[in-house]
């Protein structure tokens, strides 16, 4: 019987220091993103085999649930433990100038490609005529049937 009150009082006691704060443990401010939210760190507590909290206070909530969808790439990866350290606002404003290159290519990519279409297709919109003369993005054949079952006239 004496086991069975060590083992309860030894659960117990475990569960009574799991809900209890860690007076040597503080949320640390890591920092703030050009949208003005802040992010904190409650680092891991060693005696609870944690790996610590991070979160982010929005400066605007955004629906019922308080859900982010603003939130840089980078900050996210840190908030999901992905990296170990913060980002830094240069690494942040790199990547951004990254972004806006590919993005720039990108549209002169889809210009070249339109001219190059409308070059090779001088009606323009890339829609073939059907047989009945309505427009179609497909192509009909009138060797195969339009409509299964329905004999062509």
């Amino acid at each position: 019987m004496s086991k069975t009150t060590g083992i309860t009082r030894r659960i117990l006691n475990f569960v009574r220091q799991s809900w209890r704060k860690n007076p040597t443990l503080e949320t640390c401010s890591k920092g703030e993103d050009h949208l003005g939210n802040k992010y904190f760190e409650l680092p891991a507590d060693r005696e609870k085999l944690g790996r610590g909290r991070r979160w982010v206070e929005a400066k605007e909530k955004v629906g019922a649930d308080d859900t982010l969808s603003d939130i840089p790439t980078e900050w996210t990866s840190w908030l999901r433990f992905t990296r170990k350290e913060p980002p830094t606002q240069e690494e942040i404003d790199r990547n951004y100038v990254l972004m806006m290159r590919t993005q720039h290519r990108a549209k002169e990519i889809e210009m070249k490609d339109r001219l190059k279409k409308e070059s090779e297709n001088p009606e323009g919109d890339g829609v073939t005529k059907s047989i009945h003369g309505k427009s179609n993005k497909f192509p009909v054949y009138e060797e195969y049937d339009t409509q299964p079952g329905r004999m062509k006239r």
